[in-house]
């Protein structure tokens, strides 16, 4: 009995993804407003400071003053406000002492960091912009510093490119469009090489074969009609579950016994280790090798399953969004840590409403995906989504079937099954778990059930207690999964039971 697998799906609740938000909340915004923040603090001033008609004197000086030194971020903002030349301003004949005082300066040493960063900020004296002669001091300061712009004596280069305030905004907002285009250029690399390893559509062999997918929520009698079709149709059954991948949960997940996996073969059943994280996305890998398997031998395949993002991703088709990097996965889980799922609903309120809307907010598996998803491509999931390739398997090419019984008679079967699972060890299953120490994140502890046994078995709760509160998370997990069923999957045929659901089959 999965909880809800976190990973929304495309054109679902918010994507199909594979496998959420930091404490740094503007990471995502570093990577991608950086140069723009920059390039906005280096306009020129003049037009600014005054409405009035332009005097013949301050031509000049304006224009001279604003042409970016080329393919520099820093450059374009001292080009941008860098005073101009004494001789520049005002249309006054500069004073023989200060073009000696300004020629002692022209040979400042170069490459020093500060010059561009000081002419950045600097700002012409108002005397200079009436056109009386500067003082001397300030001639003395700026001489200096126009020698010291990227190594041309005297400063002409420094002077030579502070013709153009326009020039140096454009050449700013160049350079940060030029950014911003490297940076969604390596943003679509990174993810076609993700796309790279997302399958491919089924082969025909496999397609002609129309396989069946079989969903419904849990206890409804899904794994029973898939054995049932298996042995009428030769064929095979591959799982679509989020939990029953797990070894350790063959009771608490309700995955097929022994005796019915020797009558017909049944694929991706307990093979992840319980301290492993699964993902949509390596489900969807291993569910397209499992059905061309299945094919090769003439089997028809059989998938089954309670996981709705798992047969969006196979019908629909996948984002490729690149695995999360082992740092940005730790700083997710410890604000989930520090703060619950209501700490990665704030984080993704502010930062991704869109995907929050569409996603379980509930869920803190999918909330910590929709983060960890921000954070390593900086994009939302549903920018994602719209790159999501083509599905292995189209709708239009598999006979499906979704079981959606009446509500009352399946919370009675829940609670009968629950009861059968204690019987059969369940408790033990919750024993061993627990001894592996697993992380309050962990996927596999995700089976419904297992957080409430555990709790008992540390005395926290009684049997009776856990017991109650595990069927209670069943049933509310089987109304989200009917609700599931009802608005992602109302194409499906359905049906109100196993038998229905296999005429239903046989007839398509």
């Amino acid at each position: 009995m999965p909880r809800e697998e976190g990973a929304p799906a495309p054109g679902a609740e918010g994507g199909a993804r594979d496998g959420a938000a930091d404490g740094a909340p503007g990471a995502a915004r570093d990577r991608t407003d950086g140069g723009a923040d920059g390039g906005a603090k280096t306009q020129a001033p003049d037009e600014a400071h005054s409405a009035k008609r332009e005097r013949p004197q301050d031509a000049k000086p304006r224009g001279a003053r604003d042409e970016a030194p080329d393919g520099a971020a820093g450059g374009a903002a001292g080009g941008a406000e860098n005073p101009a030349p004494d001789g520049a301003r005002g249309g006054t004949p500069e004073r023989p002492q200060d073009a000696e005082r300004r020629g002692a300066h022209a040979g400042a040493p170069d490459g020093a960091a500060g010059a561009a960063a000081n002419g950045a900020e600097s700002r012409a004296p108002d005397e200079a912009r009436s056109g009386t002669p500067e003082r001397s001091q300030e001639a003395e300061r700026r001489g200096a510093r126009d020698g010291a712009a990227d190594g041309a004596p005297g400063g002409a280069r420094q002077r030579a490119l502070a013709e153009m305030p326009r020039a140096a905004r454009q050449g700013a907002q160049a350079a940060r469009r030029g950014a911003q285009t490297a940076q969604q250029s390596a943003q679509a690399a990174q993810q076609g090489a993700q796309a790279a390893h997302l399958p491919a559509p089924l082969s025909e062999a496999a397609l002609a074969l129309r396989p069946v997918l079989v969903a419904g929520p849990t206890a409804s009698g899904k794994s029973a009609l898939a054995l049932a079709l298996a042995e009428r149709l030769n064929g095979c059954v591959i799982n679509a579950d989020a939990i029953q991948v797990y070894g350790g949960w063959r009771v608490l997940s309700a995955r097929p016994s022994a005796d019915d996996e020797a009558r017909a073969p049944h694929l991706l059943y307990g093979h992840v280790p319980m301290q492993d994280a699964h993902s949509t996305g390596r489900w969807l890998a291993e569910a397209a090798r499992a059905i061309e398997d299945c094919a090769r031998r003439g089997q028809t395949p059989i998938v089954v399953g309670g996981t709705g993002l798992y047969f969006a991703a196979l019908t629909q088709g996948l984002a490729p969004i690149p695995p999360t990097p082992p740092e940005i996965r730790a700083r997710v889980e410890a604000l989930f840590a520090r703060g619950g799922a209501a700490a990665l609903r704030e984080a993704l309120a502010a930062r991704d409403p869109d995907t929050l809307a569409r996603i379980d907010a509930r869920n803190p598996m999918r909330l910590m995906r929709a983060l960890e998803a921000l954070e390593t491509t900086g994009l939302g999931l549903s920018a994602l989504q719209a790159r999501t390739p083509p599905p292995p398997l189209p709708p239009e090419r598999a006979r499906l079937v979704r079981l959606m019984p009446e509500r009352e008679a399946l919370y009675a079967r829940i609670e009968a099954r629950f009861d059968a699972m204690l019987a059969e060890g369940a408790l033990d299953e919750a024993a061993a778990a627990a001894a592996l120490d697993p992380p309050a994140s962990a996927q596999a502890m995700n089976a419904i059930g297992a957080r409430e046994l555990i709790a008992h078995l540390h005395g926290r709760m009684t049997l009776d207690e856990a017991r109650a509160r595990a069927v209670q998370a069943t049933r509310n997990y089987a109304k989200r999964q009917l609700t599931w069923l009802r608005n992602r999957m109302r194409a499906w045929p359905a049906a109100p039971d196993a038998r229905t659901a296999l005429a239903l089959v046989q007839k398509s």
